[in-house]
């Protein structure tokens, strides 16, 4: 199969090595987005490959592409990561990905409000069929609701300056759209490449889609749909994610996750997984430099074992 000619999917070669991919066996996309590692996978001569996205517009690409959309290996169908479990419906994988990321088209989408380009109105949903919009939540919580909640996603200590400055221009009137949104954060910062503006989008858009709860759901699930042998990557984009991930992969892990004495640990020590690469993989100088999209990604993978699940 020749692969489209889509946007460059994070850490692609390593991830294709490490599901250990080959024909007879099937695999799960747990974010197709433009395709790219779904594309590899069959190259790679999957027998099946499942694929999932929550964004209606990545289903869309897809039955544009008349290369995907006739690939008959491939399902692709919309879905939330939590929703893994009833999509799949007891089938077992050999190879599962998720890709915690969104994809470039995704991030310089404008309208989409999710990065300092944005425009439009206040919504940052990635389905924008249904659940509340950023609007509807600012309306609703509390300076002190939205200070957690930007702590809770970005770790940042100015969660609490942001909330107030947000909450500040949206009672004055002057928080319309995603443009006035930025303008509150469009300062000039000694010593960071990122703008205080995309932590605080990233942080905002991660509220409006819960995209922890998602994660902390999720990988369970994922455990659970691996065949015996069969290997789980995560591939995530920030350190609040990966703190998250790897706290999650140790607990499969049957490894200690409350960080108390040994004598007094009261983790549930049930081993489902063990560590392929105790250390999280980073994309190569290279890489970083062709495709700077990759800088901050970090790669875990696990395998189940033969008496998990």
């Amino acid at each position: 199969m020749r692969r489209a000619n889509l946007h460059g999917p994070v850490l692609f070669n390593e991830v294709l090595s490490l599901l250990q991919i080959t024909s007879g066996k099937n695999y799960l996309d747990l974010t197709f987005g433009m395709g790219g590692h779904s594309q590899g996978i069959l190259q790679h001569g999957a027998e099946s490959l499942l694929a999932i996205d929550r964004d209606p517009s990545a289903i869309e690409e897809y039955q544009r592409s008349p290369l995907l959309f006739s690939e008959k290996r491939l399902q692709v169908v919309r879905g939330k990561f939590s929703q893994l479990s009833r999509i799949v419906n007891g089938k077992k994988f050999h190879g599962i990905l998720m890709d915690l990321g969104l994809s470039s088209k995704q991030l310089l989408s404008p309208g989409r409000g999710f990065s300092f380009h944005s425009t439009g109105p206040l919504d940052m949903r990635i389905d924008r069929s249904q659940g509340e919009t950023l609007e509807d939540i600012l309306n609703r919580v509390t300076r002190a609701d939205l200070e957690k909640e930007l702590y809770r996603n970005t770790g940042n200590p100015k969660s609490r300056l942001w909330a107030k400055r947000i909450m500040e221009a949206l009672h004055a009137g002057r928080l319309k759209n995603c443009e006035d949104l930025v303008g509150l954060f469009q300062l000039k910062v000694r010593h960071s490449r990122i703008q205080p503006s995309t932590i605080v989008l990233m942080g905002l858009r991660m509220m409006v889609n819960g995209e922890l709860r998602e994660i902390e759901t999720a990988v369970p699930q994922a455990v659970e749909a691996l065949q015996p042998g069969g290997r789980l990557i995560i591939l995530s984009f920030h350190s609040v994610e990966d703190r998250l991930v790897k706290r999650l992969l140790r607990q499969a892990a049957g490894l200690c996750i409350c960080g108390k004495d040994p004598l007094f640990c009261r983790c549930c020590r049930v081993q489902l997984v063990k560590f392929v690469n105790r250390k999280a993989i980073f994309p190569s100088s290279l890489e970083r430099i062709e495709n700077p999209r990759s800088r901050s990604a970090k790669l875990r993978c696990v395998e189940k074992l033969s008496s998990g699940g």
